[in-house]
């Protein structure tokens, strides 16, 4: 995965191929579970090298891996309950860490959502009152420099706002793509 993170139509495929591993029913993905998660959760929080370019649009990327996390746990919940608590902590780091870049943070609230309410109050509602000064100050900030950082701030603050969908628009998201 991280040699093709430049390329986001490369990074599309592979996770329109961990769907159809994922969707098919007479496949038995076992121990090849872990690997799936890990590749999504990397296209969730990775800056990817194509999200240096404010045209490629990195953040659809995030929004379907989300989804697709969303639906790896409703087809396969057996087999990665165990990696859940894991896959909050990971979440949890990477929205806590100041030096991360933004659209970090936004894949970890994209992925919190994905894993549903009980897993942002978890993990965002306790650090939300350190985490929010920070975004605000971005947010505040009128440089002609800071103009690419304070875009992706409104795409943090909307994840923040929108919260996790509810499961009658995740599956209507997951059948869109």
């Amino acid at each position: 995965v991280k040699s093709v993170s430049h390329d986001l139509d490369q990074l599309n495929r592979l996770l329109h191929i961990v769907k159809s591993l994922i969707s098919n029913p007479y496949l038995y993905l076992g121990n090849y579970i872990k690997s799936l998660v890990s590749s999504v959760m990397y296209c969730i929080l990775e800056p990817l090298a194509a999200s240096i370019n404010p045209l490629n649009d990195h953040w659809t990327l995030r929004d379907y891996a989300a989804l697709l996390l969303t639906h790896i746990f409703r087809c396969h919940g057996d087999l990665v309950s165990a990696l859940s608590h894991q896959i909050l902590l990971t979440l949890q780091k990477v929205l806590i860490d100041p030096v991360r870049p933004l659209c970090s943070h936004y894949g970890a609230l994209v992925g919190l959502h994905a894993l549903g309410w009980k897993a942002v109050e978890r993990v965002l509602y306790p650090h939300l009152h350190m985490y929010w000064p920070n975004l605000q100050a971005v947010l505040d900030d009128n440089s002609v420099s800071n103009a690419q950082v304070k875009a992706d701030g409104h795409k943090v603050y909307g994840a923040i706002l929108v919260g996790p969908p509810s499961p009658e628009r995740a599956d209507y998201l997951s059948l869109t793509h």
